[in-house]
């Protein structure tokens, strides 16, 4: 039994400030009360692990990433008697057994549960060996007995300071629904948190709860504060605690119900920077089928027998009658799906699905309090940063979802640093709120989500806002700048003219471009109508005679004929993300909608109905297009992957809907088109089970219109001339980006940059505006015409007829330009073989000074020869040419030819250059083995090519490739022909020694070829 001193508040602050950590532990007043006894006991029934196995330094070397760092945590669950009315299902214990399948096999958790007596049912034992008991034990909380808070509380901390790995973040997660009536003061054992800078972090079931005893435990402790209306919200609650416990960020999460038979799909995209992935779902009605897919569109299979879960080592499932957890080592970057069934299902049930990762790319948010009055603003901060440096230009938003539902948003501005703040000012509402605050860095999507109230009682003082323990919290500006608040979508009627009033931009000074330009053809025919997404470029070109649809690679540099029938096939688009590539294609009579899979090199049509169908758009998988098969153009929609079927609701019957563009998203995204219904032409957009909106409504006409996200510009003419115009799907505002009295047409947008043609100086010239400084770029400045502009990220694409025909460009903003375009092949004369060139050497490699005599070996009557050694060096001219490699090194010969159409062709050879070795073994060097694998993922059958790009002094290299073939060259080609992740060995011996390396390969299955998609249609 533990005696309580009575001391009074004031003094025992005093003191425990002065005390060691386990001084501190062992005695606490009650609060005022009289000297009072706090029974602890330990549940023997369940077996755990009393000693601690953990080899884990005390503060020395680099903390482990966010996310992968381990944690010690007690979990303090209220078992009052009340919580028979709060929580009749005994959600909580649900949620409590996810937060153990949640944790890492590192991670150390405390079960306590408290009523009027506080019994510790599982003591802090870490979850590799435990989960199991760790579970048994949170099934044996039950619900009867008073509310003894502090004593919860106290014994958590004892478990914590008693039982944890030095190293490890800590903190304490409080559950209750009632009001402490018994036992040891709460605020009493607070100041032992503070002392240690452990968080608490609280969850108020339902109204009966302190709430306002809970939100201060939580600014005290530095924790955060969490309402639950009712226990329904638990699990989401203790995932998302989890998340900032861990240092986790949210990329995506949606909250929804689900009927019979209906099937919901997500996009997941995953990036570079992510370590480890976690997918949740959670239904605590019943249970639903979740899924998730590869970024080759196969899906993780589950395997019952496997020590995962599932056939990858790499992905471990989790479920329970009430969730399901897909966590993922190492992701393949890509875009991933999940898949959301509720073919078991007998009724609609509620359900929520998030996916956090762990990564070096990260977002701490914070508000500025857990409680305000009535009226008073919240302010909020955020800190996006790539492991210790902050992110500039990143987009963050702050979107409040007030009592009622309603949903408010707040841009958050750039304060330095990677920092940024905002202010919300609509609380005149009391009640519970929650905030999500997101960020965006070009496609990398991070979010957290942060709860506070507003109540009628005097607010606390402003508390320290966290993140995860042990972590550094971001820093709030004393003074945040003026924010823009953003107020809800418009309520509007079809024909309604939107309220926002246009906000013009002041005229700026034009700006000479900084960048880089890039010539992509140079081909004598016309190369027209470009569009870019991601590192794709796409055109049409007219080298054959007809149309056809060029590809050009910005990473590798490689341009490739996509179609070839001798139809036209025009207006191609593409998706950067999926890889799909679509166009217009009238080789069945009138015009149709067709698709190219990269993975399996074939056309699909997506339209077989009568008329045209023309101008396609494309995001991801889904595709749009103006449709006149019922006589007047309709926007339309569709799905790529078949046999899911969605789309965007019908538009008014008679009026003409052209040039529309998809967000990505898909049909889960706006869709944007021109509309006549008015008279003139007019913006809309639609969004999967909506009806249609106004983006604008206004005199002259709105046309040709372009979106990213919820952003969509358009060409003008309510002034009389053409010019841009901005506006947001969300907010409903709206932008004038232009006033020149000349014509501004045909925007473009992608991220913070919106491009257009403008023929201010006569011609047609590309211009480029950042809506975030306002600078405004004149692209081009050559006397010919320039049109058709089309962004995404850094690079811009248009068609450019300086040559006399026209030709595809390209500019770098930021002056970094990709790989030079290598064709892979023109259309030849009719008789000739294919343009084809074939690059040998006589020796690939030695010690420097090395001489090569390359030969060249072509087909198709080339007409030129370009030579690049890889060095920086370059040659012209034919057949055989001799070069002397002083350096060591690894480098790469090129050769390109041309012929008289504008076709190319290449083929390279990789030289490595080593030292000469010296005489004695004692002045030579260490070898460092490391090497180079491109590519290091793709579908069977996979051709590899790895480079040795060891140091020191070798003579010898082994190469291993994991499926029991090997080579003894210095760099080598290998093929796989069976699906799996591969580990690839180099050992590289010399002189003074041998080293080795490793790389991972990762083989997908082959992918085949997607059924015809013409039925998986629905109106826009």
């Amino acid at each position: 039994m533990r005696k309580i001193l009575l001391i009074s508040l004031v003094i025992l602050a005093c003191i425990v400030t002065l005390l060691p950590s386990a001084a501190a532990a062992s005695e606490l007043p009650a609060g005022g009360q009289s000297s009072t006894d706090v029974s602890v006991s330990t549940n023997t029934s369940v077996t755990s692990t009393t000693d601690v196995s953990v080899t884990t330094g005390a503060g020395g070397g680099a903390p482990a990433p966010n996310g992968t760092r381990a944690v010690d945590v007690a979990l303090a669950i209220d078992s009052s008697a009340s919580m028979r009315n709060t929580d009749p299902d005994d959600l909580r214990i649900d949620a409590a057994r996810l937060f153990v399948d949640l944790a890492a096999n590192d991670d150390l958790l405390a079960i306590v549960d408290f009523d009027h007596a506080v019994t510790v049912l599982e003591p802090l034992s870490l979850v590799r060996n435990n989960r199991t008991a760790l579970k048994m034990a949170i099934d044996q909380v039950d619900s009867s007995g008073e509310t003894n808070i502090g004593g919860g509380l106290l014994a958590s901390f004892d478990q914590l300071a008693e039982r944890g790995i030095p190293g490890h973040g800590k903190a304490t997660v409080l559950l209750t629904d009632g009001v402490h009536n018994t036992g040891t003061d709460p605020l009493a054992v607070v100041p032992l948190y503070v002392e240690q800078g452990w968080p608490v972090y609280t969850v108020a079931l339902t109204d009966f709860a302190d709430e306002a005893l809970m939100r201060e435990i939580a600014r005290q402790t530095g924790g955060r504060y969490y309402s639950a209306p009712t226990s329904s919200a638990l699990l989401d609650i203790y995932n998302r605690i989890k998340q900032t416990i861990k240092g986790q960020d949210q990329i995506t999460s949606e909250t929804g119900t689900i009927s019979v038979n209906q099937t919901v799909q997500n996009i997941v995209n995953i990036d570079t920077s992510v370590q480890v992935v976690e997918f949740t779902c959670l239904c605590p009605q019943t249970t639903i089928n979740y899924y998730i897919y590869y970024p080759n569109g196969t899906r993780v299979e589950l395997d019952p027998e496997s020590p995962t879960g599932t056939e990858s080592p790499d992905i471990t499932y989790i479920s329970s009658d009430t969730y399901q957890i897909y966590q993922v080592n190492n992701p393949v970057v890509g875009t991933w799906i999940e898949v959301i069934n509720a073919t078991d299902a007998n009724v609609t049930v509620d359900y929520s699905s998030t996916v956090a990762v762990s990564a070096t790319i990260e977002l701490a948010a914070a508000i500025d309090a857990f409680s305000y009055a009535p009226g008073e603003p919240v302010t909020v901060t955020a800190e996006v940063r790539n492991e210790t440096a902050g992110i500039e230009n990143a987009t963050v938003t702050a979107v409040f979802t007030l009592p009622g539902g309603e949903n408010e948003t707040v841009l958050l501005n750039g304060t330095g640093n990677g920092t940024y703040a905002g202010t919300f000012s609509n609380t005149s509402t009391t009640g519970a709120y929650q905030v999500q605050v997101r960020s965006t860095v070009g496609d990398i999507v991070r979010q957290e989500v942060l709860d506070f109230a507003v109540t009628e009682e005097a607010p606390p003082v402003t508390p320290t806002p966290t993140m995860a323990p042990n972590a550094t919290p971001a820093t709030p500006n004393a003074t945040p700048p003026p924010t823009m608040t953003l107020n809800e979508t418009p309520t509007m009627t079809l024909n309604e003219t939107p309220t926002m009033t246009p906000t013009p931009t002041p005229t700026v000074p034009v700006e000479q471009p900084s960048g880089a330009f890039l010539q992509v053809t140079n081909n004598s025919a016309d190369q027209v109508n470009p569009d870019i997404s991601g590192d794709l470029v796409v055109w049409q070109d007219n080298r054959s005679g007809n149309s056809d649809i060029f590809r050009y690679n910005l990473t590798d540099g490689a341009v490739t004929q996509i179609t070839t029938d001798p139809a036209d096939q025009a207006n191609p688009a593409v998706s950067g993300v999926s890889r799909l590539i679509v166009w217009e294609d009238n080789r069945n009579g009138d015009w149709d909608i067709f698709w190219y899979s990269p993975f399996s090199g074939e056309e699909f049509p997506v339209t077989t109905a009568p008329g045209d169908q023309r101008y396609p758009s494309i995001a991801f998988q889904y595709v749009c297009w103006q449709d006149n098969r019922n006589g007047t153009w309709t926007a339309y929609v569709a799905d790529l992957i078949p046999g899911q079927e969605t789309g965007s609701p019908a538009g008014m019957p008679g009026s003409v809907q052209e040039n529309p563009a998809i967000a990505f998203g898909g049909v889960d995204g706006p869709t944007v088109w021109q509309d006549d219904r008015n008279g003139s032409f007019d913006i809309y957009w639609s969004n999967a089970g909506t009806n249609e909106m106004p983006v604008c409504i206004d005199a002259g006409d709105q046309q040709f219109p372009a979106i990213d996200g919820l952003s969509v510009v358009w060409q003008d003419t309510r002034n009389g001339s053409s010019d841009i115009y901005l506006g947001d799907l969300e907010t409903g505002n709206r932008t004038q980006i232009t006033d020149d009295p000349a014509d501004q047409v045909y925007p473009d947008i992608s991220g913070d940059f919106i491009v257009w043609q403008d023929n201010r100086n006569g011609n047609w010239d590309i211009f480029l505006y950042n809506r975030v400084d306002g600078t405004l770029v004149q692209v081009t400045d050559d006397p010919a015409d320039q049109i058709y502009p089309s962004i995404a990220g850094n690079y811009i694409v248009w068609q450019d007829n300086r040559s006399g025909n026209w030709d595809i460009f390209l500019y770098a903003i930021d002056g970094v330009l990709p790989a030079s375009p290598a064709e892979t092949g023109g259309m030849p004369e009719p008789g000739l073989p294919p343009l084809a060139a074939n690059l040998t050497a006589n020796v690939t490699n030695g010690t420097a000074p090395l001489t090569v005599l390359f030969n060249a070996t072509t087909s198709g009557d080339p007409t030129a020869w370009s030579w690049e050694f890889g060095d920086g060096a370059t040659a012209t001219g034919e057949g055989s040419v001799q070069y002397t490699y002083q350096s060591p090194g690894t480098y790469t010969a090129r050769l390109t030819v041309t012929n008289e159409t504008g076709g190319n062709a290449t083929d390279t050879v990789i030289v490595t250059v080593t030292q000469e070795p010296a005489e004695n073994v004692t002045d030579n060097q260490t070898p460092e083995a490391a090497l180079r694998a491109d590519p290091e993922t793709g579908a069977v059958p996979l051709t590899v090519t790895f480079q040795d790009q060891s140091t020191g002094s070798i003579d010898e290299w082994l190469w291993f490739f994991g499926d029991g073939n090997a080579s003894a060259s210095p760099n080598a080609t290998h093929t796989y022909v069976e699906a799996g992740n591969y580990t690839v060995t180099l050992t590289v011996s010399g002189p003074a020694g041998s080293d080795t390396a490793n790389g991972t390969i990762a083989v997908l299955p082959a992918i085949p070829a997607p059924e015809e998609a013409a039925g998986n249609l629905a109106r826009a």
